[in-house]
């Protein structure tokens, strides 16, 4: 068996990687790891993770010359966020049990190493356990779990896509960058829609699980949240930030019970794709948010997060119905261009409840802060469609 999961990428042996590379079949059982060479992409920035680039020779058979390796963050902040929400686990078993039967493009996982991975799916058990809870209970309860940084040692050993293009948030994309995401996008959510779902499971929940959570996470947030968009929203969003209030739980629970379910992403923005020299979504990772709810709640955030502020709304329409088109395409009947668009609008409000929590987060001071700006900036434009 392998030993304890590292915790820092220096920490990553030969013999570790020599392990579980073997045990998870990814190496022929005689190779071995002969040397290994880290590379550090990514930390902070509003990630809740540590993404390296690993170099690796072999004695023997050779493996994969080059990986991508996720941790953990070592930002206590996101650390504690993410142990709460159960991203460390989810996306270990998203790569294990999910997306051999998501039609999407993603990394080939040569290793997925999660230590005490029971113990790790117990905060999530807890949550669903404290939805009964009233919500001043609830925002001590989130207020003490938001300090608990103990995480167990995860590991994910990827397919590196160093020879594509990678998308970039803050840059946004195009019209036309944007339809082939969703038409990628509709066919995902096709292959798992309405009886095609896989069953809930303490690590891929309904979206609305959790809404007496968000709710309190909401109510925590709210008055620091609207200092923060001060100069950034106008008059009409400062309104329906304070209409959740009332409305955010319920609509949430109306949002997922009237439409059909699916897989969703998640996390659905361009820092998370590859794309081919034509342009096409060749590959979707971070999976650490997998829930199953309406197609509509990724295709909001994607929109949101990718488009800039100056899109119109006749530009908004017309990629809603490529992947209304889209889907059709790919077997889904009985859903109708009236209800993504009722869909879509109610998703945009859950999308602003879910961001008013996000001085939780420590995003760093350079890309990371100017992806928050930015991101309500755009949010502020689209909530322009949502009737007051």
């Amino acid at each position: 068996m392998a030993p304890p999961s590292p915790v820092t990428v220096d920490a990553i042996s030969p013999d570790w990687l020599t392990t579980v590379l073997i045990e998870n079949e990814a190496i022929d059982p005689g190779s071995r790891v002969e040397s290994v060479d880290a590379n550090i992409l990514g930390e902070g920035e509003g990630f809740m993770g540590v993404v390296a680039r690993l170099r690796v020779e072999y004695r023997g058979v050779p493996g994969p010359a080059t990986m991508i390796c996720k941790l953990p963050t070592h930002i206590a902040a996101n650390r504690a966020a993410g142990h709460l929400l159960g991203v460390y686990v989810r996306e270990v078993q998203a790569y294990r049990t999910l997306l051999a039967d998501v039609d999407v493009a993603h990394p080939q996982m040569y290793a997925a190493v999660h230590d005490n991975e029971p113990a790790s799916i117990l905060p999530l058990l807890r949550l669903r356990k404290a939805e009964r809870l009233p919500i001043w209970l609830l925002r001590l309860i989130l207020r003490r779990a938001l300090s608990d940084s103990d995480v167990p040692g995860s590991v994910l050993l990827l397919e590196d896509h160093a020879d594509l293009e990678m998308g970039d948030h803050l840059t946004g994309c195009i019209p036309q960058r944007a339809a082939a995401v969703l038409t990628a996008t509709a066919a995902m959510h096709a292959s798992t829609w309405g009886d095609r779902a896989p069953a809930p499971a303490a690590w891929l929940m309904r979206g609305d699980a959790l809404s007496q959570l968000s709710h309190a996470a909401y109510m925590r947030s709210r008055r620091k949240f609207a200092k923060r968009v001060e100069g950034i929203f106008d008059d009409r969003s400062l309104a329906l930030l304070k209409q959740l209030r009332r409305d955010g739980r319920q609509l949430m629970h109306d949002l997922h019970n009237r439409s059909p379910l699916c897989v969703n992403h998640g996390d659905l923005r361009l820092d998370n794709m590859f794309f081919d020299s034509d342009g096409r979504l060749a590959s979707l990772f971070d999976w650490q948010s997998p829930s199953l709810a309406p197609g509509a709640v990724d295709v909001a955030y994607f929109l949101t997060l990718s488009m800039a502020p100056d899109t119109s709304e006749a530009e908004i329409d017309e990629l809603l119905s490529v992947y209304h088109s889209a889907l059709g395409t790919n077997g889904v009947t009985g859903y109708s261009l009236d209800s993504l668009h009722h869909d879509y609008a109610d998703s945009l409000m859950m999308l602003l409840l879910r961001t008013v929590p996000v001085d939780v987060v420590d995003f760093g001071e350079e890309r990371g802060a100017d992806l928050v700006t930015e991101t309500l900036r755009r949010l502020n434009a689209r909530l322009a469609r949502v009737s007051a």
